[in-house]
């Protein structure tokens, strides 16, 4: 369900998005393409891949090969699973003491240690390369790692719950001290690595995880009960995400062309957007080969609705769709 998204749908999107540039370059230039050579393409080796948004899958692909090897390892060398045990308890510290704010520190060191860090944009996305970059693997990979630790303990969500409006208002805190240090336009040049680098690269990570562990509590409090909505979009949105840039690039494509107000042509293309791959997804995936691979094959709508009845709210959410 990850790998194969990955192989296959890379090839298509990636074509559909030259597609969508050429267009962009067609409308631009009046209606014919622009004289000269195009721009320089990618070599397409390792360290020159461009893999666009899919970047999301191959990290993800990364983690699970590390794990999974991280596991096969532990079984041979820990039987009595003393190193899980121990991970537990750190976990069990982090989450109901209130000290998940030491996981932004790892995430703000290797911030910091980016050279040529553009602190405006957060971590540097990893999707022009195989190699993965330090920042992105530490701040993802903590974030893996911690939501895999999280599928052993599941009383944890409870905790999690419970303390949503502390982690929002450190989040919306945490957030405020970004902006105030970085302000509201990405500078042209990168970071100098001071005091106020360093400053923003602690507040970013503690803004991150603030954030996860909000959203997640907010989720857990609010909308764990079993809603045909909120699941058919949740089986939509594997699918929008695969399929959506080329989608979007085409649409500032008709925006340009039309030049109304920003705010007009953003909630008008936006809905477009949406509408259009809701519709694709009700069309040609949700029921066919497709929709099978990417959220595996769907239990009838009734036992779905009764099975969300009987059990409790706690359970529904971790066995949900990952998705």
């Amino acid at each position: 369900r990850i790998l194969m998204p990955l192989l296959v749908g890379w090839p298509i999107v990636f074509a559909a998005i030259i597609a969508a540039l050429s267009w962009a370059a067609w409308v631009k230039n009046g209606g014919a393409f622009p004289e000269g050579p195009p721009p320089p393409a990618p070599s397409f080796m390792p360290d020159d891949f461009p893999l666009t948004h899919l970047w999301f899958l191959y990290v993800l692909l990364l983690f699970y090969a590390v794990m999974l090897a991280a596991r096969g390892i532990a079984t041979v060398l820990d039987p009595r699973d003393r190193l899980s045990r121990a991970m537990d308890a750190v976990l069990r510290v982090l989450v109901t003491r209130h000290a998940w704010p030491l996981l932004a520190v790892p995430v703000a060191a290797a911030l910091y240690a980016i050279p040529t860090w553009y602190m405006w944009f957060g971590i540097p996305t990893p999707d022009k390369s195989l190699y993965p970059n330090l920042a992105a693997s530490v701040a993802y990979g903590l974030a893996f790692a911690v939501g895999w630790a999280l599928q052993r303990q599941p009383a944890l969500l409870a905790d999690i719950a419970r303390r949503w409006p502390a982690n929002l208002a450190v989040a919306v805190l945490a957030l405020a001290a970004c902006f105030a240090l970085a302000g509201f336009e990405s500078p042209a040049t990168p970071a100098p690595g001071d005091a106020t680098t360093l400053g923003y690269a602690a507040a970013y990570g503690v803004c991150a995880w603030a954030w996860s562990f909000a959203l997640i509590g907010v989720a857990l409090r609010f909308a764990s009960g079993y809603s045909p909505t909120r699941r058919y979009l949740a089986d939509a949105s594997y699918w929008m995400y695969i399929a959506h840039l080329p989608v979007v690039m085409s649409a500032q494509v008709i925006a340009f062309q039309l030049s109304w107000p920003w705010w007009i042509e953003f909630p008008l293309l936006l809905i477009a957007v949406v509408a259009v791959l809701l519709a694709s997804y009700q069309l040609i995936v949700r029921d066919g080969v497709i929709g099978a691979v990417l959220n595996g094959t769907r239990r009838p709508r009734r036992a779905v609705s009764d099975a969300a009845r009987t059990e409790p709210a706690a359970v529904s959410t971790t066995s949900a769709d990952p998705a």
